[in-house]
């Protein structure tokens, strides 16, 4: 059956690198009425159900989440919430990038089961362009990669995905398909529960972006938080070179570091501090043009088809 509350139930659900980082930071935390809870992919001894739930949707084989238990203590819980809205951010919930977004489906059918009510908000990213950040998201992961090895892309034709780490971050580029995604979602919670905006119109109209946000979502808007300052900064070639070294370091000595002296010791980010502050340098580019047409060809016409559904002219950001 699923929650049964009178409040109403906004999900965020990614994609990553689409200004997530910012949102939920800087915006959600900010909106007036509104109860935002931002599930992690870790563990907090303030979790509450929602983020307890959210965790094992991400985690757990979700035949055997106990859903009457987790239903239980969420309803509890909306009882003592004193706002009518409750916003869940988080960009997982759309898949790991890692793995191929696998897991979005079931994310979708248990977030579904647990709030039947819910409305969704999707935001894409051009594909070459969301997979050149990705590449550089993975570098400050402490994963080292390719571009052609991260798209199994060999002998001129894109390949399936390999789950697992001994083959790296990868994903099959023919599954970065922003229109399946947007017709799961209706699919799973109504036509009219999902909105689905480009990350290109955040960037270049903010203010007309989050206005479409509150309207759909009925969301009182609050004044906008500063959008010049750019929130989880790309590191420079500089500091990809470095990271490129670093990382070749076996994962559990990397994570005993980062555990002992903390992200920002990272010698990547050191150098983001100092040296890049004072010699700016230009942005990194990962992925060579030939293989970004060849992204985006791949993608022209479900691209168009996302357009024509949502409304949006994806064709003014390069998207066909």
């Amino acid at each position: 059956m699923g929650v049964i509350t009178d409040k109403s139930v906004t999900i965020h659900v990614g994609l990553h690198k689409t200004a997530t980082t910012f949102l939920q930071e800087r915006l959600f935390p900010a909106l007036p009425g509104i109860r935002f809870v931002h599930p992690l992919h870790v563990p907090r001894d303030d979790d509450g159900p929602v983020e307890k739930f959210v965790l094992e949707c991400f985690f757990r084989n979700g035949a055997c989440i106990d859903m009457q238990r987790h239903e239980r203590d969420i309803t509890s819980w909306l009882e003592t919430v004193d706002e009518g809205h409750v916003l869940i951010s988080s960009e997982a919930i759309v898949g790991w990038p890692t793995e191929n977004h696998g897991n979005l489906r079931v994310n979708a059918d248990l977030l579904h089961e647990m709030f039947p009510t819910a409305k969704i908000c999707l935001v894409t990213r051009r594909q070459d362009k969301w997979v050149d950040s990705a590449i550089a998201q993975a570098y400050r992961s402490g994963l080292a990669t390719t571009p052609e090895r991260y798209l199994n892309y060999r002998d001129g034709a894109f390949g399936r995905c390999n789950i697992g780490l001994y083959h790296g971050p990868n994903v099959d580029a023919r599954d970065l398909s922003w229109d399946a995604f947007d017709r799961y979602y209706r699919r799973v919670f109504g036509a009219d529960a999902v909105l689905t905006l480009p990350f290109e119109r955040f960037v270049n109209d903010a203010a007309g972006f989050l206005a479409q946000f509150f309207t759909f979502f009925n969301i009182d808007p609050c004044e906008l938080p500063e959008t010049s300052e750019q929130i989880n900064r790309r590191w420079s070639p500089r500091g990809v070179a470095v990271a490129k070294l670093v990382n070749h370091v076996p994962m559990p000595i990397q994570r005993f570091i980062r555990d002992k002296l903390g992200k920002r010791w990272h010698p990547s980010e050191v150098m983001a501090r100092t040296v890049d502050r004072w010699v700016p340098s230009k942005k990194t580019t990962f992925i060579a043009p030939a293989l970004a047409a060849e992204i985006m060809a791949l993608h022209a016409d479900t691209n168009r088809a996302l357009a024509a559904r949502t409304g949006e002219d994806l064709g003014a950001f390069g998207y066909y």
